[in-house]
C-alpha cells in the first residue's frame, strides 16, 4: 500500500494563541504551515499524513457549541450519552487526567 500525504480526518482546534501553538506544533513537533489566515489568525498544518487546523478563540469565525471552560475538550457527556444509548460501547471511559508539563516559550 503506497503512502501519501492525504488525510482522512482533519481536526480544527481552537486555540488560546495561535503563535504559541505554531511555535508547539511547528517548532518542537516538526509539523510545517501548509497555510494561514492572518487576520482570522487560522492555521492549516501537516506533518505527512497528520493534519490539524489551528483557530484562535475569538477571532474569525468559531465553531463553539457550549462555554469555554478549561479544560477545553472535557464537556463530552452529550457524544458519550449518545454512543451508549447506541449500544456502541468505547475502548476506554472518559476520563479527566491532569498532566505537569514543560512551558513552552
Amino acid at each position: 500500500m503506497p503512502e501519501h500525504d492525504d488525510p482522512a480526518l482533519v481536526p480544527e482546534l481552537l486555540v488560546s494563541d495561535l503563535d504559541r501553538s505554531l511555535n508547539f506544533w511547528c517548532v518542537l513537533c516538526g509539523f510545517t504551515v501548509r497555510y494561514r489566515r492572518a487576520v482570522e489568525r487560522f492555521a492549516y498544518i501537516a506533518l505527512g499524513s497528520a493534519h490539524v487546523m489551528l483557530e484562535q478563540i475569538g477571532l474569525g469565525r468559531n465553531w463553539v457549541s457550549a462555554p469555554l471552560q478549561a479544560p477545553l475538550g472535557a464537556h463530552n457527556r452529550p457524544i458519550t450519552s449518545a454512543l451508549s444509548s447506541a449500544g456502541i460501547e468505547l475502548f476506554m471511559a472518559p476520563e479527566r487526567k491532569w498532566y505537569r508539563s514543560a512551558t513552552v516559550r
